[in-house]
């Protein structure tokens, strides 16, 4: 099956609670699990998404769909997307400026914002543009030495 990647950024409708944004990333883990979605989604403090989708080309876009659809974000923007020679995630990832708030025994990796740098290279070293991009949305949120 011929791989697929959608890369998006969108802002939340409101600010998300602590007991709202586990909730979610719970949600978007075991849909995207259940359809072979693999990637990483990004949530920052001040409310913007990020999300890098990968799997067949009708799942990543039926799921970017129903993200486009779903009244708890707007403004969703396509940065990239195309066909994709291999995954560059295993599984499913969420980076979070506090990593306290992802919900626990779920199919997911959670990754602080401060390891993101060196955790996107070790995953994507063939892949610079999508490193940067992805860094470039948490920028403001890492420690000046980390970029």
């Amino acid at each position: 099956m011929p791989l697929y990647h959608l890369l998006y950024h969108s802002c939340a409708s409101e600010a998300f609670t602590s007991e709202e944004l586990p909730r979610l990333l719970q949600q978007s883990s075991l849909i995207n699990q259940s359809v072979g979605i693999t990637g990483l989604l990004l949530y920052t403090p001040n409310g913007r998404f990020a999300q890098l989708l990968e799997g067949s080309r009708q799942q990543v876009l039926d799921i970017y769909q129903r993200i486009v659809h779903d009244r708890r974000n707007h403004s969703c923007e396509v940065l990239v997307e195309g066909p994709w020679s291999r995954r560059s995630f295993t599984s499913w990832y969420v980076g979070l400026a506090d990593t306290n708030l992802a919900p626990k025994g779920l199919p997911m990796v959670c990754v602080d914002f401060q390891q993101l740098p060196t955790f996107l290279t070790q995953v994507a070293p063939t892949r610079p543009m999508l490193v940067h991009q992805l860094l470039s949305f948490v920028e403001p949120f890492l420690p000046a030495a980390s970029y």
